[in-house]
């Protein structure tokens, strides 16, 4: 075990430092572990990314540390939320709304992979949302679920014959896993975008009295109160996600349907900073280090 820190010169240019003796990386295989938990602000985040990036780089680079291989273990795929590629996405909307963007998560991928990293071990990045191995531009990109904690950790409040939401098709999958996880019965919603902030989610859910937990891969707060909306008669409603990426209005989104009852609680992994990121994702990590999952 070894740390890195973020140091500065005067100008308050960054010299990240790698504070391990060169001789106990060289020739080693390397896990660099980004912090859990992102901060906030994007300036905060980009400036994290750039001394990141710059230690994956040191610890790969032949006359540095020479490590044999680097992991890059990446708990929330931060610019992964650009998934679509807007040139040739079948969606009009898609193409007219990201004209001339990157594909984030492909940007990202190539900054990883030219600092020399072999791997990219992280938790449900929004373009590979089940668990698995992924080939991005040449770079294994491994998807741990982040779906066992979550069941884990919700397991003691549901009762006996609740179900499981996902908000679309895509959350459906992850509502299937954690239904199989939990042993009970999955369903998802079909959603049309209608705007960037606007959604219009077909037909409603009749939960007949049983408790109910929706499950998402990430969220801004943001259209929570419609899709609640459309569970009717539910028992106790639960809401987990993987990643809180919480605006500030989806926050007070939030707080809103909490105060009411109309759901009881609200809970996301620490992969992400938050008040409710309180699911801890490293025994899940932890697993797979040691071979005791499938992926």
């Amino acid at each position: 075990f070894g740390e890195f820190v973020e140091e500065y010169y005067g100008d308050g240019e960054p010299c990240p430092r790698v504070l391990v003796d060169y001789g106990e990386i060289e020739g080693k295989c390397v896990a660099v572990v980004a912090r859990l938990g992102f901060p906030a602000e994007f300036s905060d985040v980009a400036r994290y990314l750039h001394n990141f990036l710059r230690v994956v780089s040191s610890l790969s680079d032949e006359e540095l540390f020479n490590a044999e291989c680097v992991d890059v273990i990446l708990p929330y795929f931060v610019l992964g939320r650009q998934d679509h590629n807007p040139r040739t996405d079948p969606s009009r909307l898609v193409r007219v709304r990201d004209r001339g963007k990157d594909v984030g998560y492909r940007s990202l991928i190539k900054m990883f992979k030219g600092c020399g990293a072999g791997r990219v071990v992280t938790f449900n990045p929004h373009f590979h949302v089940l668990e698995g191995c992924v080939k991005v531009l040449g770079l294994d990109v491994v998807s741990l679920s982040g779906v066992r904690v979550l069941g884990e950790y919700f397991r003691p409040k549901l009762g006996g014959d609740a179900v499981v939401l996902g908000r679309d098709e895509k959350a459906g999958r992850l509502a299937k896993q954690l239904a199989e996880q939990l042993n009970l019965r999955s369903y998802y919603f079909e959603k049309r975008r209608i705007s960037e902030r606007e959604v219009e989610y077909r037909g409603k859910f009749d939960a007949k009295g049983r408790d109910v937990l929706i499950v998402d891969d990430l969220t801004t707060g943001m259209g929570i109160v419609e899709f609640v909306e459309r569970v009717v008669n539910p028992g106790n409603v639960y809401f987990g996600v993987i990643h809180a990426t919480l605006t500030l209005e989806g926050y007070g989104v939030l707080k809103e349907v909490l105060r009411s009852g109309e759901i009881r609680d609200f809970d996301a992994t620490n992969t992400t900073v938050s008040p409710f990121s309180k699911i801890n994702v490293i025994p899940e990590l932890v697993k797979f280090y040691t071979g005791k999952t499938s992926c």
